[in-house]
Order: structure tokens, then C-alpha cells, then sequence
């Protein structure tokens, strides 16, 4: 009995250590895909990159909708309207604010 705990066990173990490394790793990828369409939609307008501007814009509010805080569509428009740059400060106390302005 006492073997076939064990194995349950650790089968356990292996199993939510998988997830959570996971969902480490699609987290990741998800603050890297953010960050690269803050960098897209902080370039200058050009008609030539305009539909790299339309998939930034879908990251974010894909992004922002998994995290509950939907980007409206009106947001959306304003982003992919005029360079957007993105000025992160950070407090004493580790936390962070975001200050958002236009050229």
C-alpha cells in the first residue's frame, strides 16, 4: 500500500510541477509578446507597417481581455492612431505604475 501511495505521489508531484512550469512559460511568452507590441505601436506611423500596428493592437487586447481588464474599441483605434510610448516607474516599495502620453 505504502508503494502505491508513493508512485500516486509523485506522479502528483511530476504532473503539477509540468503545469506549473507551463504556465510559467506561456506567461513568458505573453510579457515578451506584450513588449514587442508596445515597441511596435511606439514607432512612427507608415502605411508599409500599418498591419504590424493591427496585430500589435490584437496582442494587447488579447492580453489585456485574459487578464480581465478589456481593451475597448475605442482604445484599440486611439493605439493604432499615433505612436504610443510607455514610461514604467517604480516605487520604493516594488510597485509599479504606468504612465501613458503621445508625441
Amino acid at each position: 500500500m505504502d508503494a502505491a501511495l508513493t508512485a500516486t505521489l509523485a506522479l502528483v508531484t511530476a504532473v503539477l510541477g509540468y503545469a506549473l512550469a507551463e504556465s510559467r512559460h506561456k506567461r513568458e511568452i505573453g510579457a515578451k509578446m506584450v513588449d514587442l507590441a508596445v515597441q511596435i505601436l511606439g514607432q512612427p506611423l507608415r502605411k508599409e507597417v500599418q498591419p504590424l500596428r493591427d496585430w500589435a493592437v490584437s496582442v494587447l487586447a488579447k492580453y489585456a481581455k485574459e487578464l480581465d481588464v478589456p481593451l475597448p474599441a475605442p482604445a484599440q483605434a486611439a493605439l493604432n492612431g499615433e505612436p504610443f510610448y510607455l514610461d514604467a516607474v517604480f516605487t520604493a516599495k516594488a510597485t509599479s505604475r504606468a504612465h501613458f502620453r503621445s508625441k
